[in-house]
């Protein structure tokens, strides 16, 4: 169920536990303006970022019409807690991501035209966690959190010496070896924790860190 709206308003819109996820995405995603979470009518649930609320408002009800067409058209008879979907699309002003949620719930993260091509896969995957969890929905395998956003501490070679997850918790790191094969733009290195855990840290190029476990 959808946490009643809490703390001051926004032409009209409450803060709610969701804002401050949309805010993160909204900060830590190049190219993103804003973002909005709509329910399965296409109202309004939460918003974050630089555009009006109408807008948003506006933005959120059309594309959440435009997602359930398209699952309709694709698979007339696909239930409401199927695998995610995302819509990318590009307009003269501005760039969409449309990617479909827990329980009929649409994330529609709003982007300059060129932007929709640098929102992180990490970041959307963090985020739908994160709603899917404030909501109380179950998190489904396919969204268990293969990578988490952390903070990062670099040594004075520039390297990461310790990481920081956003429950407080520190783990001093060993680098074993720098990574390739990642986007421009990115760094990655596979670093071991002191009690021998192996993991892989990604820098996306709006500076955010991510980490998961080293296959």
């Amino acid at each position: 169920m959808i946490p009643n709206s809490v703390g001051d308003s926004r032409e009209g819109q409450h803060r709610t536990p969701f804002t401050t996820i949309l805010e993160t995405l909204v900060e830590s995603t190049v190219g993103c303006m804003a973002a909005v979470l709509v329910d399965g009518e296409g109202e309004t649930v939460d918003y974050a970022g630089n555009l009006t609320a109408y807008e948003l408002k506006l933005a959120g009800a059309h594309f959440q019409i435009v997602l359930r067409d398209l699952c309709q058209r694709a698979e007339p008879d696909r239930g409401a807690h199927a695998s995610s979907r995302c819509v990318v699309t590009r307009a003269e002003h501005f760039g969409y991501v449309v990617r479909e949620l827990f329980g009929g719930y649409v994330l529609v993260v709003v982007c300059t035209p060129a932007g929709v091509f640098c929102v992180s896969p990490r970041a959307l995957r963090q985020v739908e966690v994160e709603l899917c969890s404030e909501a109380g929905f179950p998190v489904s395998a396919h969204l268990a959190p293969d990578w988490a956003r952390v903070r990062v501490r670099l040594s004075r070679g520039g390297e990461p010496a310790e990481l920081q997850h956003l429950s407080g918790r520190a783990d001093r790191v060993e680098v074993q070896r720098a990574l390739a094969h990642v986007r421009e733009f990115e760094r990655a290195y596979q670093v071991r924790t002191a009690d021998g855990r192996e993991l892989v840290l990604v820098r996306e190029p709006s500076g955010v860190w991510y980490a998961a476990a080293a296959e």
